[in-house]
């Protein structure tokens, strides 16, 4: 993964160089991160987050695992200002090979404002909830005739 113009990711405190933490919902991602989590003061050139079928060094050192799924966070820059975000990961171990894939991604086109990692509901999550509300209520028009 190779970060283009002032993008920066979150990273624990403890990275001198590389990486990228793996954060929990409900995460700040602004000015201002909670106490063992850091932006770099420049752009990392690689982060190796697979390597060979196994986990990569930067990623291992930062909370990531083979066949994990998992939050990180982000900053970048543009004419606006800086912007702030955060995106789901996969990381693939599977043994036809190994690399990642980016789920999703979101930031807030608000520049300098923070935004909380807070996973969406997949459709299929949704769809199957509203499903269940309908079987209830017809269930209840049922059972007052």
């Amino acid at each position: 993964m190779t970060e283009l113009g002032a993008a920066r990711f979150v990273a624990p405190t403890g990275r001198a160089s590389d990486g990228f933490a793996k954060l929990n919902a409900g995460f700040a991602v602004g000015p201002t991160l909670a106490t063992g989590f850091k932006f770099f003061a420049f752009a990392q050139a690689l982060i190796t987050i697979t390597s060979t079928g196994g986990i990569g060094f930067d990623a291992s050192q930062s909370g990531w695992a083979l066949n994990d799924t998992g939050y990180f966070g982000f900053k970048f820059s543009n004419a606006s200002g800086t912007h702030y975000g955060w995106g789901q990961v996969n990381i693939d171990g599977s043994s036809a090979g190994s690399g990642y894939t980016i789920l999703n991604a979101y930031y807030n086109d608000t520049p300098d404002a923070p935004i909380t990692v807070a996973p969406i509901p997949e459709p299929s999550h949704v769809a199957i909830l509203a499903l269940g509300a309908a079987g209830v209520a017809a269930w209840r028009r049922r059972r007052r005739r």
